[in-house]
């Protein structure tokens, strides 16, 4: 029995120290682009682009699981940001950003986070863009915040509970205790 605990022990510790390595060169290879913020304690990394005169209505991006604020500026954000300024958030415990106690983890949470942000960088009334998972961040600090925000824009959103199958694999980072076991060890740097 000792046997087989000391032997798991050993391998979540090589599995863990590899997790460090590949995370490390990966940030090595890919510097954030961006820029850093704290609040609230978390340290937030974001993109900032398009003027900052504030002629037409500021745009907060808000991506999904499993990709990063950069996943914007690959796609969309040199041709929204033309006109208006558009902040582009690692949401937190993703890309370059600082996850957030598990209590303050959930939707409504990030929202006022993400919410306490833009209200530090002088965004008034933003049109908040949420996409994938973030969909419940955009709605939650809609609904929180209904005053303070220009517009809502939610793609692709999971804003509900779902019974698809292909959804599970995303759960198990979710899962207390063996989530951040599993964010460390087996599954891929973010």
């Amino acid at each position: 029995m000792r046997s087989g605990l000391a032997l798991a022990a050993g391998l979540l510790a090589g599995l863990w120290l590899d997790t460090r390595r590949r995370t490390n060169r990966a940030e090595q290879e890919h510097p954030p682009s961006g820029h850093f913020m704290s609040v609230g304690g978390t340290r937030l990394h974001y993109l900032d682009h398009g003027p900052k005169d504030g002629a037409a209505p500021p745009v907060v991006f808000l991506h999904g699981n499993g990709t990063t604020a950069d996943d914007w500026a690959l796609s969309l954000l040199d041709e929204a940001a033309r006109h208006r300024r558009c902040v582009c958030f690692d949401r937190p415990g993703h890309g370059y950003s600082e996850a957030t106690p598990r209590r303050e983890a959930g939707p409504a949470a990030q929202a006022a986070l993400l919410r306490a942000a833009t209200r530090k960088l002088g965004l008034e009334r933003p049109i908040v863009v949420g996409h994938s998972l973030a969909g419940t961040v955009a709605l939650a600090w809609a609904l929180d915040f209904p005053e303070e925000i220009g517009g809502l824009v939610i793609l692709s959103a999971f804003t509900h509970p779902t019974s698809r199958l292909d959804f599970l694999p995303l759960l198990g980072p979710a899962i207390p205790a063996a989530g951040p076991l599993l964010s460390h060890t087996v599954l891929p740097p973010g």
